[in-house]
Order: structure tokens, then sequence, then C-alpha cells
């Protein structure tokens, strides 16, 4: 198990080694001539946009000489400049496009398969509502990234560059001064009311987030909201959640308005005192009557994109944000890794050896102590104890859903931490007690054990499972959508299903952990036999606390608290009389009040039978 580095551990360079991962790194040749290509034009454009002022200006002085002369050309180069720098912009918009979608595919991607390294206990504790929303924002906030800062940040300080040089060179330095003074002014006021005002919009963020959660967790727990009549309850409750995100939400608009306000005045103020001053050189005869109309086109044409800057900073800040915490996600817990120089597994016969394993689960005592195990291969074993034993959690080791902290469970001499995870699940099969299903048709969960399965194969797999009466009856037959995790469908059917799959998956060893405790009697009888075909020639562990459905297994192994107490048939278990016995006989006394409860006259020979063990 590797324990990756913290929120902390992000180095300073991150979002610059990011972009460029993503841009250049994961791009061929083709895709970074394309990049390439994308600044040439960025700063072309760029150049033709700060020129399109200077010959507005040269045709005005020149008319301003003599009304007789006209400046056609100039004219003409002023206009098809202006059409120019806009061309030249939305080319590289073209280009940059496919360079930036792959960028948020790629990360994308990265952030769903890391969901498949990270260990249970991430599962078990992070909100469904809450990761969706991480990795959906994380992977468009890297768009915007990319978005605003080549169309917008980038761009914009390449002009005021340009423009600042011009002014400088071609006029005075007092003018260049003044107009730089003025858009570092607004910078900073811009960046300051910005950072003053992200406080209130990340404390949004976050209540958003928990209101994304809230509903996604109400869906999933829709039916249980409906059985208990608690509408109600979770509508003040999202209604509290969305009463902070407006509160946090309101106070954020509130800075924005102060903002937008302090930009104005800047503006404001640096148009009249710098167009004061130019209009006083044009009074000595410094400046032309075009160079004042160019010195007032550049200010409206840096303002113009400065104006935004507030809305691009924020926007810019709040990408980072939420691309932080796709980070933080994917370098924030613990993930189980193939070990080194790992094989692939190789069954032989189909022995699991268990030998001395301990195991606790995150933050708690030990939960497993000192398990000592040996299956025979082609078996049938049984697992059994009361609730909290540490029944599931064996078979949660033996296919490295867990690690062990301590021992060593191996496959026919092969130690599981030594085989690549692939294929140590190929060859086992797990059938759990609640079958969770995708909102597909039956054949696709059913082909979902194998893709490589043919169509005759899985309609095959179908029809050993008992599955044809049911899917005769559905107007849509096996193309039958089942709904969310199956729920269109009945324990039984599903189990079913389960059934299928593992046929089409053929494992060489089967788990069926509590499989059938939640069906009726006679489904259970039904499923228990064709768990007995598919479990034929196969190593198989039976994971149960009804003792009555493993009295045929090989051998029983029964704990109690995490440690082994006992091992044996259930013949020899019971003539020992320890503690499989006491289950025994409380499950059998639970039985015969249930049966006098449904059946109020017993003979004393039917309750001789099932005091002897003929459940």
């Amino acid at each position: 198990m590797r324990k990756v580095n913290s929120e902390k551990s992000l180095p300073r360079s991150w979002l610059r080694s990011l972009i460029f991962h993503y841009l250049w790194e994961q791009n061929n040749s083709f895709s970074k001539f394309h990049l390439i290509s994308c600044y040439i034009l960025l700063f072309l454009g760029k150049a033709a946009a700060v020129g399109v002022p200077y010959f507005f200006k040269t045709a005005v002085d020149t008319l301003h000489q003599s009304i007789s002369l006209i400046p056609y050309a100039l004219l003409i180069s002023y206009g098809f400049l202006r059409g120019l720098a806009v061309t030249l912009i939305e080319i590289q918009e073209v280009l940059f496009t496919p360079l930036k979608q792959r960028a948020v595919r790629l990360i994308s991607t990265k952030a769903f398969s890391f969901l498949y390294e990270l260990n249970m206990d991430f599962h078990f504790e992070k909100r469904i509502g809450d990761v969706s929303t991480i990795i959906e924002k994380g992977s468009r906030s890297l768009e915007k990234l990319l978005q605003y800062s080549m169309f917008s940040l980038i761009p914009t300080l390449i002009e005021i560059l340009f423009v600042l040089l011009t002014v400088f060179i071609f006029y005075d330095s007092i003018s260049a001064f003044l107009i730089g003074l003025s858009i570092s002014l607004y910078i900073f006021f811009t960046i300051c009311l910005t950072n003053w005002r992200s406080k209130f919009a990340d404390l949004a963020n976050k209540e958003d987030i928990k209101c994304n959660s809230s509903i996604v967790e109400s869906l999933l727990m829709y039916e249980t909201i409906k059985q208990f009549s608690n509408e109600s309850h979770e509508i003040k409750r999202h209604d509290k959640l969305q009463a902070a995100y407006e509160q946090k939400t309101n106070k954020s608009k509130y800075g924005i308005a102060v903002l937008s306000i302090g930009q104005a005045i800047i503006i404001a103020g640096s148009l009249s005192i710098i167009m004061c001053y130019c209009a006083f050189k044009v009074g000595q005869h410094s400046y032309t009557l075009g160079d004042f109309i160019l010195v007032n086109s550049y200010l409206m044409q840096l303002f113009q994109p400065l104006n935004i800057l507030s809305f691009t900073y924020r926007e810019i800040k709040e990408a980072v944000y939420h691309t932080k915490q796709l980070l933080f996600f994917l370098n924030s817990k613990s993930v189980v890794e193939n070990s080194k120089n790992a094989l692939p597994l190789k069954i032989y016969k189909g022995q699991i050896t268990f030998e001395n394993v301990f195991f606790n689960y995150k933050n708690s005592c030990s939960l497993l102590r000192d398990i000592n195990m040996l299956i025979p291969p082609k078996t049938r074993v049984a697992i059994v104890g009361e609730s909290g034993s540490g029944k599931t959690t064996l078979g949660r080791l033996l296919t490295r859903v867990y690690q062990v902290d301590k021992g060593i469970i191996s496959i026919d001499g092969q130690n599981i931490k030594k085989v690549t995870h692939q294929s140590l699940r190929e060859e086992i099969g797990v059938v759990p007690q609640d079958v969770l299903l995708f909102n597909e048709s039956i054949f696709y969960n059913v082909h979902y054990g194998n893709f490589k399965a043919t169509h005759d194969e899985v309609k095959q797999a179908i029809e050993q499972s008992n599955l044809g009466e049911l899917i005769s009856r559905l107007p849509e037959g096996h193309h039958t959508i089942v709904g969310e995790r199956g729920v269109k469908l009945s324990g039984g059917e599903r189990q079913r299903i389960a059934i299928a799959r593992i046929l089409l998956k053929n494992p060489s060893i089967l788990i069926f952990d509590e499989a059938t405790s939640a069906l009726d009697n006679h489904t259970e009888q039904i499923i228990q036999k064709q768990f007995k075909e598919i479990a034929r020639n196969k190593t198989t562990l039976i994971i149960t606390h009804r003792l009555s459905t493993v009295t045929d297994c090989d051998k029983i192994f029964v704990l109690k608290k995490g440690i082994l107490v006992e091992q044996g048939t259930h013949e020899g278990l019971l003539s020992a009389q320890g503690y499989y016995y006491d289950l025994w006989q409380t499950q059998q006394d639970a039985y015969l009040q249930q049966l006098f409860s449904l059946q109020p006259v017993v003979s004393p020979a039917e309750y001789n039978v099932v005091k002897g063990g003929n459940l």
C-alpha cells in the first residue's frame, strides 16, 4: 500500500508543470506544432491590433493637413489590419481548441481511473457527490485555465507591452508612465479586491459541493426516504444547505459590486488625466490631433479587456482552486499497488492458505487476529460467525480489496501480494448479498462478467441461470433496462443475473458472501441449487451466518470476534459442543419460535426432527 503526499506537498510550480505536461508532454509532434503556431498567431494578432490605431492616426493627420488629400491606402490598411487582428485570433482559437479539449479528456480520464486504485476506506468514507463534483469541476477548471490564460490574460499582457513600447519610443516617457501607472493601479486594485472576495467565493464553492452531494445522496436513498416518510426532513435539510450557499454567494456578489465601482473610478480618472495631458501636448504642438486620437484609442483598447480583468482573474483563481482540489484528490489517499515485479497468478489446483493473518480497519482495534486456514483445492468450505466477526473481511482480503497488516495469504503457494491485481481478480468470482447492477440491459449486466464472450455465450449463460422465464415475460426480453442498481428486479432475479455473470466469467475460485440471506426460503433453495452446480470442481468459500445453508460443506471455519475458534465438518463441530454448537442451537430455537408462530400445533416428532439438526 502506498501513502501519497498530502495537500501541503504540492510544489510551487505545480500549475506550470500541470499545463506543460498536458499541453506539451502528452502531445505528438503535430500537436506541438499546432501549439507553437497558436503562440505565433497570438503574437502577430496583437501586433496587428496595436498597429490599427497608428494607421488611423496617420490618416487623421493627413486629412487635417489637407482635406483634398484622401489617404485611401492608409484607410484600407486600417480596415485590413483590424480584420487581420480578429482573423488571426480566431484561427488561433480553432487550432488551440483540440489541444485544450484533449488536455481536459486526459486529466478527467486519469481522475476516473484513479478511483479504481483507491482502497476501500476511501470509498466508505467519501461522499459520492463530493467526489463527482471534484472530478467534474477539476477537469473543467483545467479548460478554464487554458482558455482564459491563452485568450484573455496573456493576450492582454502582450498588448499592454506593445502599447507601452510604442508610446515610449514614438512619443514621450510621461505619456507611457501615465498609461503604465493607470494600468498598474487598475490591476493592483482588481487583484486586491478579488482576493478579498475570493474567501467568500471559496466558502460558496464548498457549500455548493455540499448541496450537490445532498442531491446525489437523496437520489440514492430515494426508497428509504419514502419508506420513512421523511421527504419534508430532506427538503428542509437541503434548503438549509441552500441557505448557507445563498448567504456566502450574496457576500461574494457584494464584493463584485465594490470591485466594479472601484474599477470604473480608476478608468474614468485615468482617461481624464491622460487625455488632459495629451490635449496640453497638442496645444504645445508636440502632439498632433492624430496623436491625441491614437492615445485615446490605445487607452480604450487596453481598458476594454482590462474591464473584464476582474472576471478573468476571478475565473482563473476559481479554476486554480478546483484544479488544486482535483490534485489533492489524486495525491491524498492510500492506494493498493501491484508490488514491484508482480507476476500474473497461475492456478494449478486452487488451494488457498491463510498464514498468521492480522488485519484491522483504519483507526480501529484489530479485527482479524492470527488467522490460519488451509482450504484444499476444489472443496466447498464455509466461514461462519456472528455479525462483525470478520467473515466478509476475509473475502475482501483474499481479493485484495484490503491489504493484510501482517501474515500471508497464498493461492497455490503464490503470495497474493506478489501477483498482479488483475490476474488475481480474474480468477476469483464473488456473489454478494446485495447484487448491484448497472442501469443497462439484462444482456449488458450479464455480459459484464466477461466482455470477451460472444453473443451466443451470453445467451447460454442466461439460460443456464434460469433467467429464460423472466426474459420471456419482458416485452424487450434481455434488452430490458433493469433500473438504477437493478431496482426493477427482485432479489432472486438479481441473484440469477449474478450467477449468469459468474458462469460467463468462469473463475477458478468462488466466494458466496451472504448470497442468499435476503431471499425467501423457496427462492433460496432454488438459488442454492444453482450455486452448487456452478461451484462444481471449483474452490468455493461460502460466507454466511445461517448455519443451515452450510451443513454439507467439506469444512466449516468458525470465527468469533476476529479469531478462528473452531474448524471441522458440521457433524464434528456439533459433537464438540463448542461455539458452533451454541450458534446452531440458538438458530434452531429461533426457527422453532417462528414455526410455532406460523403453525400453532407441532407434533413431538416434528420437534425432535428439528432439534436433531434436520432443519
